[in-house]
């Protein structure tokens, strides 16, 4: 290997000529580490911190431009350095005695060739076995990045009583000061905190450790704070004896900086996500918990202590997976969860509301991020329900309001018409025949408003069956045909694989002969009617939320007609009772009001789709019930015309608090052949039976004066006279009737108005049942 020779620069502070060799015989430079030099690009240099003393690898001369026999001193090194890097140019200018070690630094040096190239160097103390220091060994490699900073620190020595002997220029540019100000001052001085020296200087003199490394907040001129790591080294003379300390102080002032603003920035974010308004969490690509607020954490009531760092997402909903699938009508908690965890993974976010066992109402949704974490939301929305609530009660009342307009309007005129044939008959004019028959077509119009009343109300007597609505639509296609006329066209699409469901079949019909009619009014120059029969699973995904309606397979029956269509204000109306756009005297604004209630009274929904020009289409829900061997409807018992009655073996109790339909019930069983005692409350009714039982039946009313109603009346009959039939008389259904009574009850019901000939249909039935 060929041998290069460095001399230092006789001018340099401290520094002499002196030839270097890179031959392997020197030992300085093995061929071994040559080789690994080039291959790594770094050079390796050596200071004698006693002759001043620097010799060259020759990878450290290729580097720089210069051929590998060339003499480099200290001073020629320091003109390469760029004129912009004063401090690393003062670093290698300072006497070695007082450079010391440092963290690496970067600088410009321009080449042999003129080239500008970065240097990184690091650099370590060589001690000798007594822990002499004995020279300085360093390298340089070529690098890249930003310009280089100029505040690396340096080093300094000092008595072990903390009196600064010495120190590089770099170290009191560092602190803003001039070398000759801090020599002879105590380093304790320079420690904004000193106890932090004397308690590292203690354990450094106490033998705990040879070399003491620790961070402290230095005090720079005018009251500048500067942040440095200091490492400190016991100094012994040639027997051992301790004559100093070494030291280096490395600038870690952007650092601190740079973790302050963190701090700073995370706190800010840590408070931010306090003060947000919902619940607010983040979540890796792994899908476990990384941060989340406090209200996130609220948001899990039931598991609240599982919500920390770490778990899972699916181990934080699997808890209420199964309560939520009952809720929300999936199979089973493990389906749910299946789901949820779709809807978490999915990349466009699904907002869905659902109710927590603590009554609150909890809206949820979350997006991924491009870093590929989840950001998960949970906001309590129970305020926005219970508004929305109120909002629909307000918007209730309103549609009572309308209502009890409609109500006034179309039962005054029936009264009107029954008030005036009720005196004609009374002064004896007119055909009493015709006036009779037009009271009862008054009455008949009058019960036709209040079953549609019910039917708003879902309080309509429904009697369900299972029921095929594609055999159904089929039977009356014909029908719909000749009623819609000319013009119209019927056409139908039935799933043939349609699912069962249990309804009341008339109640069906009639929703479908209004649906069509409406459809009819909406294409007067003609058009057509598409009727559709097919299935439909709804999921919280396809309810909107407007939508109350519980998730579950439903059987859908639609009407599509390519009418004018609605407007959005018509069409969020439509459902609402007495609202119409026909003409006055052409429809009673009733009929979507039934349907619409008909289908929530049978567990259903209906909704309508409509646009200006587009046609409507509106769609009942009836949910899917399997089919059963046993849940056909009995055909009702054949109705009795004309009853051959026996007077004599017929008594009837007839309670009823309203003095003129007392009378006129009474009157009404009389010219049928029965026997009549009439009482006004369900007391005088106990008093009556306990002095004489000899009837064969109890007709009551429902409400009656008093803490007894007729449903109290016919319990205390079935436990007292189990051989007495009762038969009960009320306006409302069934279901309306019996939903807040104890027990079972299952007395027959006569529903008001009804005619001689209705009563006494009843009450034979009901009276040759008793006779099997």
């Amino acid at each position: 290997m060929a041998r290069s020779t460095v001399a230092l620069d006789p001018s340099g502070p401290g520094t002499a000529d002196h030839q270097s060799t890179g031959t392997e015989a020197d030992g300085e430079v093995p061929g071994r580490l040559a080789a690994v030099e080039a291959l790594a690009g770094i050079g390796v240099w050596t200071r004698d911190l006693e002759t001043g003393a620097v010799r060259w690898s020759q990878q450290c001369l290729r580097l720089l431009g210069l051929p590998i026999d060339s003499r480099l001193t200290v001073t020629t090194f320091a003109a390469m350095i760029d004129a912009r890097d004063t401090r690393a140019r003062e670093h290698w200018l300072a006497p070695p005695t007082a450079v010391g070690t440092c963290d690496p630094f970067e600088y410009r040096v321009r080449r042999a060739d003129g080239a500008l190239m970065r240097l990184r160097q690091a650099e370590a103390v060589e001690r000798g076995s007594d822990g002499r220091a004995l020279r300085i060994l360093g390298t340089i490699q070529e690098t890249g990045g930003p310009p280089p900073s100029n505040r690396f620190g340096g080093g300094f020595t000092a008595t072990v009583t903390g009196e600064l002997v010495a120190l590089a220029p770099a170290l009191a540019d560092l602190l803003g000061y001039h070398p000759r100000v801090l020599v002879g001052r105590t380093l304790d001085t320079l420690h904004r905190r000193p106890e932090d020296w004397s308690h590292h200087l203690q354990s450094l003199l106490g033998g705990d450790s040879e070399v003491v490394e620790y961070e402290a907040s230095l005090c720079g001129a005018k009251g500048a704070e500067v942040w440095a790591v200091i490492s400190l080294r016991l100094r012994r003379g040639a027997k051992g004896d301790l004559i100093g300390i070494d030291g280096q102080a490395h600038d870690i002032s952007d650092r601190k900086r740079a973790e302050a603003a963190r701090r700073e920035s995370e706190m800010l974010l840590r408070e931010g996500l306090e003060a947000m308004p919902v619940g607010f969490a983040i979540f890796g690509p792994d899908e476990r918990l990384e941060l989340c607020n406090e209200r996130y954490r609220a948001a899990f009531p039931l598991n609240r202590e599982l919500v920390v760092p770490g778990v899972r997402f699916e181990d934080l909903v699997r808890p209420s997976a199964q309560t939520l699938a009952e809720r929300l009508g999936f199979a089973d908690g493990e389906a749910y969860l299946r789901w949820r965890m779709e809807s978490f993974r999915s990349p466009s976010p699904r907002p869905w509301h659902y109710q927590q066992s603590t009554g609150r109402w909890i809206e949820t949704w979350t997006c991924r991020a491009s870093s590929g974490r989840f950001i998960s939301i949970r906001a309590d929305i129970t305020e926005r329900k219970t508004l929305e609530q109120q909002l629909m009660q307000a918007q209730k009342m309103e549609a009572i309001g309308q209502l009890t307009g409609g109500i006034a309007h179309d039962f005054n005129n029936l009264l009107a018409v029954i008030l005036g044939n009720a005196e004609l008959l009374a002064l004896g004019r007119g055909k009493v025949e015709a006036k009779a028959s037009t009271i009862m077509q008054a009455v008949a119009r009058g019960s036709e408003l209040t079953q549609r009343l019910l039917a708003f109300s879902r309080m309509q007597h429904l009697r369900p069956r299972p029921v095929d609505l594609g055999e159904l639509v089929e039977s009356m296609q014909a029908l719909l045909g000749r009623t819609l006329g000319e013009g119209i066209v019927v056409s139908t699409e039935i799933d043939p694989d349609r699912w069962g469901t249990v309804a009341d079949s008339g109640q069906v019909e009639t929703a479908l002969l209004n649906l069509a009619n409406n459809a009819r009014q909406a294409m007067p120059e003609g058009g057509t009617v598409l009727i559709r029969c097919r299935n439909q699973r709804l999921d919280v995904d396809h309810l909107g939320t407007d939508w109350d309606v519980e998730p579950g397979e439903y059987v859908v029956l639609s009407v599509s007609d390519t009418g004018v269509g609605m407007d959005p204000a018509t069409r969020k109306r439509a459902f609402d009772p007495f609202f119409t756009t026909r003409p006055v005297g052409e429809g009673s604004g009733l009929g979507l009001s039934m349907v619409y209630g008909f289908a929530r009274q049978s567990g259903g929904y209906a909704v309508i789709e409509s646009a200006l020009g587009a046609g409507t289409t509106v769609s009942i829900y009836l949910p899917r019930v399997e089919p059963s061997g046993d849940a056909s409807e009995k055909p009702p018992a054949p109705a009795i015309a004309d009853a051959e009655v026996s007077p004599d073996a017929r008594r009837v109790l007839l309670v009823e608090d309203q003095v003129g339909l007392r009378g006129l019930v009474r009157d009404m069983l009389e010219i049928i052949g029965y026997v009549v005692s009439d009482v006004g409350d369900a007391a005088e009714a106990r008093a009556v039976l306990a002095a004489s039982a000899a009837f064969d039946l109890v007709l009551s009313d429902v409400v009656l004066p008093g803490e007894e109603t007729g449903v109290d009346l016919a319990r205390w009959l079935r436990a007292e006279h189990p051989e007495l039939e009762v038969v009960l008389m009320s306006g409302y259904s069934e279901d309306h009737i019996y939903e807040n009574e104890r027990g079972p009850i299952e007395p027959v019901l006569l529903r008001k108005p009804f005619t001689i000939h209705e009563l006494e249909r009843e009450l034979e039935r009901v009276l040759r049942t008793r006779r099997g």
